[in-house]
């Protein structure tokens, strides 16, 4: 009875299908949504919402009704989480001063309201605010048919003096709160969208983004860097990275990546980690890559990666919170560093301890301890007519290729990756040797030329 082709606009579409044959005017009638998607990762999302049904309705009539349609992302400055033991050295000083509740009036008419917010930590109530009763903007009544905004301040003298409390939780490694804000108006049709709960977690990382991927970052070249900027705001050991892999078309189970800490872009890394695979397990979930030497930052920092092979290796992508201004790539060993040109945040988050990751959407926490040593990549194995030998270093490299008499076939010289053309081979098993000239690392590996 109705259909839409798909469109890349977050923005939702009021439909109104109206029911009038008599065959379906009875109980027990039912109606039902397809999708015709793809079904090999995260690429044709939709969402309903609101769906009414009722008599004596009208096409593109109003809705009696005052409603809550998102919250904030987060109750501190500039992140969505910080490590308890950052956040309770001054919570005043990081606490947002205020925030808004984004809302709509679907009504004809305009609508006085009140709204207002608690705080409860595990246990109890901590904090109950005064209610507001006019938009952002000063208007006393919403707007029929419009969004509008609700302000309230937290860390100010003009409303409310708040900021979450650290009485009792100072030996705590992580503390959640949470913040319900609600909304009151009369008449209102359908009261259960007048509430919303969100949780402001402390943990043992930073994090920009909100814990659910919409899209996946990546690059695609060999030794390609992606830096992530920090601030911390206390002196502290850096001891793992969190990352999440969204579950994709492609299967990223060759790729292979190293962890990198600076402290300034131009100058050295402070932290090169081993090779390491990136875990795909699930569409939001996070694994830990604890580094193998622990660093000491303070201030400015940035958490990346370095990546092996000219294939993309994606990254969870939030599009819902921007800090573009913060994510960075280079392709020529970190020569020149460019800030990305997409909006979003990573799901990359440096981590101070051992985090648990409670946010929505996510099953767990995945804890990634295996270490991978090889730092020459080859594929494909078994190979018909053109094998790829891809270095994790940048630098002068060597390969060889024996028969199984122990004669040497072809050789040559490379840096960073190269691909050979061997076609001309007889079908059968090989030797492939690689080194390193500058380490003298030498990898051998059983090569298949079907």
């Amino acid at each position: 009875v109705w259909s839409t082709k798909g469109i890349t606009s977050p923005d939702f579409k009021e439909v109104f299908i109206q029911v009038t044959d008599s065959m379906y005017l009875q109980k027990g009638f039912q109606f039902r949504f397809f999708n015709y998607a793809t079904l090999s990762g995260s690429f044709d999302m939709w969402h309903l919402d609101y769906i009414r049904l009722g008599r004596f309705r009208r096409n593109n009539d109003a809705i009696d009704d005052l409603t809550i349609v998102s919250p904030p992302h987060s109750y501190i400055k500039d992140y969505t989480s910080m490590p308890w033991s950052h956040f309770k050295k001054d919570p005043i000083s990081y606490t947002i001063l205020d925030f808004e509740v984004n809302m709509k009036n679907l009504s004809e008419y305009g609508k006085p309201f009140t709204n207002y917010y608690k705080v409860f930590d595990s246990t109890s109530e901590v904090f109950s605010s005064t209610s507001v009763s006019q938009t952002c903007d000063a208007d006393i009544a919403a707007q029929p048919g419009l969004p509008f905004k609700v302000c309230h301040f937290l860390n100010s003298s003009i409303q409310n003096n708040f900021s979450f409390p650290t009485t009792g939780k100072l030996n705590e490694e992580r503390v959640t709160f949470w913040v319900l804000n609600s909304t009151k108006a009369s008449p209102d049709v359908n009261i259960e969208n007048d509430t919303i709960s969100t949780k402001q977690i402390f943990d043992t990382y930073y994090s920009y983004d909100d814990g659910t991927a919409e899209q996946a970052y990546s690059v695609n070249e060999a030794g390609a860097m992606v830096a992530y900027k920090f601030n911390s705001v206390k002196t502290d050991t850096l001891e793992a990275v969190l990352m999440s892999f969204p579950d994709m078309l492609e299967d990223m189970s060759d790729r292979r990546f190293k962890i990198i800490v600076w402290t300034d872009l131009n100058s050295d890394p402070i932290y090169e980690g081993v090779l390491r695979e990136p875990k795909v397990n699930g569409v939001h979930d996070f694994n830990r890559y604890p580094l193998a030497d622990p660093v000491v930052v303070s201030g400015e920092f940035y958490v990346g990666w370095l990546q092996t092979l000219q294939k993309k290796m994606y990254v969870g992508f939030d599009l819902n919170i921007d800090n573009s201004q913060n994510i960075f790539y280079t392709v020529n060993n970190g020569s020149d560093w460019f800030n990305t040109s997409f909006k979003g945040s990573l799901l990359v988050r440096p981590d101070f301890g051992q985090a648990n990751v409670p946010s929505a959407g996510i099953k767990g926490l995945e804890i990634v301890e295996t270490e991978i040593d090889n730092i020459f990549n080859f594929y494909p194995n078994p190979v018909q007519y053109f094998l790829t030998i891809a270095a994790i270093d940048i630098g002068i490299h060597e390969y060889q290729i024996f028969n199984l008499q122990g004669k040497l076939i072809l050789s040559n010289s490379f840096s960073t990756s190269t691909q050979l053309n061997i076609g001309d081979l007889a079908p059968g098993a090989y030797l492939l040797k690689v080194t390193n000239s500058s380490s003298d690392y030498t990898q051998n590996e059983t090569l298949i030329v079907r």
